[in-house]
This record gives structure tokens, C-alpha cells and sequence, in this order.
């Protein structure tokens, strides 16, 4: 892999397919030097070839594990509904399999990664974002250890933060449908590792929620993706 790019890594399902194709396509405008990284969890071999045939450039990941369950079984507090929110076992374990993404990239010797949702929008250049992870180990929402959102977050890879990950992994995969789960990884490994590793803050800029005008990456998260604004954005990318 080439050591100079940014790698961009997220996962989606079925169902999330044509978010997917409005981030790669949002990427490929606003950033094309970076490249992207896609696991596609039991998407519909149809869609799956469409997406290699528009999106050459991308490494696509694909996961097929028709053991899951797709069935809304599982609750998760939702703050942006103020109330409970359903998830299966299939959107579960896509969500972190992100975590899975990392350990591919860093076998294959991925240098500077970047993991997003897949309901993001790129909408800037990420010049700045991209100096900020080769100076930090890793760079998110919170350096204190009180880990609220992991949905965007880079890392720059060496042998720290190669531990921090592989734990990160370990604790999430032992517990893959609790969908808090990665927050307590998070915390459990900056416990671990917090006085040697070097972090920052990640600028809102990068994970704008409230759809700002001149924000770098639009994020969908809770009901941001039912706002007029990022309907339309979206739709400029689809």
C-alpha cells in the first residue's frame, strides 16, 4: 500500500448502500489523493459489482456472513430521537467492524488512516485533517479519555498505536452486539496506554452534525441525515 495516502475506511450493509455511494462519490470530488477502504456486509452481489465497476479506485472488502441476524431485536439510547432506537445483529456488528477495517489496513501497511460512518459527506479539502494524524497518533472527539464519539477518528500507525487498536478490537469483538461497546474499548485502552500516546483534538469541521456551511465533513448521524440541507447535499453526490 502506498505509505503516503490517507486510507478512508468505513463499513456498510445493504441498506446503506447508496449512502456509501454518496460518501465515495463526495471523496472522489473533494479529495481524490486519498483512497478508500469499504467492507460491504452481505450486500447483494448485484449492487457489489456495480459499486467495483464505478469505484475502480477503491479497495472494497467483501463480508459475507449470513449468520447475522437482520432482525430489529436489540435497543440502543438514541439522543438525537430522545428515546430508544432498534438494531439487529447485522447492523451491529457492521458498525464495528471498522475495528476490523484498521487491522487489514495495518497488516497491509496502511501508514495514516482515517475510519468515518457511512452516512459522512465530504465536502472540503482534507489537507489540514491529513498533517494533523501524521503529527498525532491519534486524533478524535475527546483527549481526556471520556470518549463520547467514535465515528470519525484518525490514527497514525506505529507500533503504540498498533496495540491500542488490537485491544481496541479484542474487547469490541467479545462483546460485538452491545452497541456501546466501543466507547468502553476506547476507554479501556487509553487507560492502558494514555501516557505515551500523543493525541488531538478533532475539529468539529470534521464531524459537523449541525450541517454547518463551511464545515469539512457532514456527518448523518441520527436525524442530521433527515435535515433539508443534508438531503440536498447528498443528493448532489448520488
Amino acid at each position: 500500500m502506498d505509505q503516503s495516502k490517507l486510507f478512508i475506511t468505513f463499513s456498510a450493509n445493504n441498506k446503506y448502500i447508496e449512502y456509501a455511494r454518496c460518501l465515495l462519490n463526495s471523496l472522489r470530488a473533494n479529495y481524490p489523493r486519498s483512497r478508500a477502504c469499504v467492507r460491504i456486509v452481505n450486500v447483494l452481489e448485484g449492487r457489489t459489482a456495480e459499486l467495483k465497476k464505478d469505484f475502480p479506485e477503491v479497495l472494497f472488502i467483501e463480508d459475507v456472513n449470513r449468520h447475522l441476524c437482520s432482525r430489529l431485536k436489540y435497543v440502543k439510547r438514541d439522543a438525537s430521537l430522545g428515546r430508544g432506537k432498534m438494531f439487529s445483529e447485522e447492523i451491529a456488528y457492521t458498525c464495528h467492524s471498522r475495528f476490523k477495517n484498521i487491522n487489514f489496513l495495518i497488516k497491509n501497511r496502511a501508514k495514516y488512516i482515517l475510519s468515518v460512518d457511512a452516512d459522512t459527506i465530504f465536502r472540503r479539502n482534507l489537507d489540514d485533517l491529513f498533517n494533523l494524524i501524521k503529527e498525532n497518533d491519534i486524533v478524535i472527539n475527546d483527549c481526556s479519555g471520556n470518549f463520547t464519539e467514535e465515528g470519525v477518528f484518525g490514527l497514525r500507525v506505529n507500533k503504540l498505536t498498533k496495540r491500542f487498536f488490537n485491544r481496541v478490537k479484542g474487547i469490541v469483538e467479545a462483546d460485538l452486539f452491545n452497541w456501546d461497546i466501543d466507547t468502553e474499548a476506547f476507554k479501556v485502552a487509553y487507560s492502558e496506554h494514555k501516557e505515551n500516546l500523543k493525541m488531538a483534538m478533532l475539529p468539529k469541521s470534521y464531524k459537523d452534525k449541525s450541517l454547518t456551511k463551511d464545515s469539512h465533513i457532514w456527518s448523518g448521524d441520527g436525524t442530521s441525515k433527515l435535515k433539508e440541507n443534508y438531503i440536498k447535499e447528498r443528493e448532489r453526490y448520488l
